[in-house]
């Protein structure tokens, strides 16, 4: 009867072999996800028309002001960030001649209680075909658009300080397009 009898090199090399496989599974799960939050070659950039999304009575375009420009921020639920900013948000969303529309991703019981309590011109909406038709993988982002629904902004926002600096910008470029056209009008 032959005994099966690995050597202490031959144990070695196959426990290599094993914790190197379960790294390489573990590495292109990792690649996986990362490609899927990169940008999309479709993904909505600056000075593109923001498209309309239609779905179950919804419709973007009909809750936009004609007449001012918006700010969507988009939120998750389950993200810390989104969490942090969104009381920041309804303190100074009164102070931007903008129109303020949060999407929200998931719902929980705490972002609703958050939300509930924005001023009522900060206008809430849990609508996932938004996320999906505008390539929204990765929040809170924002997405400043004119009265012609044209983007002029969008960023990342990973606290409201970024926020601030983004609609300040904005705020400016738009006061310069103002001043423009009032001089060629």
């Amino acid at each position: 009867m032959n005994t099966f009898v690995l050597s202490e090199f031959e144990i070695l090399v196959i426990c290599i072999l094993t914790v190197q496989s379960i790294f390489i599974i573990w590495q292109s799960k990792l690649i996986t996800r990362i490609i899927s939050r990169m940008p999309n070659f479709f993904e909505l950039r600056t000075k593109d028309k923001l498209p309309n999304v239609k779905n179950e009575g919804f419709e973007l375009y009909s809750i936009l002001n004609k007449e001012n420009h918006t700010c969507l921020f988009f939120i998750d639920s389950n993200c810390p960030i989104c969490k942090g900013i969104l009381p920041q948000l309804s303190k100074i969303a009164g102070e931007y001649e903008l129109d303020f529309i949060i999407f929200n991703e998931n719902e929980n019981r705490e972002t609703n209680q958050l939300l509930s309590q924005m001023p009522n011109y900060v206008k809430t909406y849990n609508n996932k075909m938004v996320y999906e038709k505008y390539l929204i993988r990765v929040v809170p982002q924002v997405i400043i658009i004119n009265e012609d629904k044209i983007i002029e902004k969008r960023n990342m926002i990973h606290d409201i300080d970024v926020l601030k600096d983004l609609i300040g910008e904005y705020k400016k470029i738009a006061t310069i397009r103002n001043e423009r056209k009032v001089v060629y009008d």
